[in-house]
C-alpha cells in the first residue's frame, strides 16, 4: 500500500532519519521498481506512474495496481519536497527544515512565488542529516524557529536567494 509507505517515510523524517526516509521512498519509486526489462514486465505499469499499491504476495509479486487512480503521487511529491527537502510555504513565509540522507552534499531548489524567483541552496559539508548551522536570505541572517525551521520572508520585492548550511547551530545562536 503506497500511501502507508509514504506516510512511514514522513514519520522517519519526523524522527530525524533522512537515510531511512529516502531508502523507503527509493524502494517505492516507480523508476527504481521498473529499472530493468524483467522488473518492468513484472510491474506492468508505466515507469513514471506511482501506483496505489504494489503486490507483495502470490503470483502478482511486484505488480503495480491502481495506476492513474491514486493520490500516491501527490503524497510522494509532498514527502520529498515538504519533508525530506523540508521546503514548504506557510502564508508569506517559506519554512525550510531539511532532513536528508547524511551522505548528500546538499541540494538546490528553485521556484516561482508570485512574480519573483526563489533560489534555495542547502549545503551539507559535515554530513548532517538534520539541523541548520546558518541561514541567510539575500545575505541577511534568517530566524531559526524553535522547531529548527529557517523562516524566509516572501513578502519582499525582487528575487530571493537563500543559502543554508546544515549542521549544529553555534552555541550563541538564538532560536525564536
Amino acid at each position: 500500500y503506497t500511501h502507508a509507505a509514504i506516510w512511514s517515510a514522513i514519520a522517519l523524517v519526523e524522527l530525524g532519519d533522512g537515510n531511512g526516509a529516502m531508502e523507503l521512498l527509493s524502494t517505492i519509486n516507480p523508476i527504481n521498481i521498473a529499472a530493468s526489462a524483467a522488473s518492468s514486465r513484472r510491474y506492468r505499469l508505466e515507469p513514471y506512474v506511482v501506483a496505489a499499491d504494489v503486490y507483495s504476495v502470490g503470483a502478482n509479486v511486484g505488480r503495480g495496481g491502481w495506476s492513474w487512480y491514486t493520490g500516491s503521487a501527490g503524497w510522494y511529491y509532498r514527502a520529498v519536497i515538504e519533508y525530506v527537502l523540508g521546503v514548504r510555504q506557510e502564508g508569506n513565509v517559506l519554512l525550510i527544515k531539511p532532513t536528508i540522507p547524511n551522505d548528500w552534499p546538499g541540494f538546490e531548489i528553485s521556484f516561482r512565488h508570485q512574480n519573483r524567483k526563489v533560489y534555495v541552496t542547502v549545503a551539507n559539508p559535515k554530513g548532517a542529516a538534520t539541523g541548520i548551522r546558518s541561514a541567510f536570505s539575500n545575505e541577511t541572517p534568517l530566524t531559526i524557529r524553535s522547531d529548527g525551521s529557517a523562516v524566509v520572508p516572501l513578502a519582499v520585492s525582487g528575487d530571493v536567494t537563500v543559502s543554508i548550511e546544515m549542521g549544529t547551530a553555534p552555541a550563541d545562536a538564538m532560536a525564536s
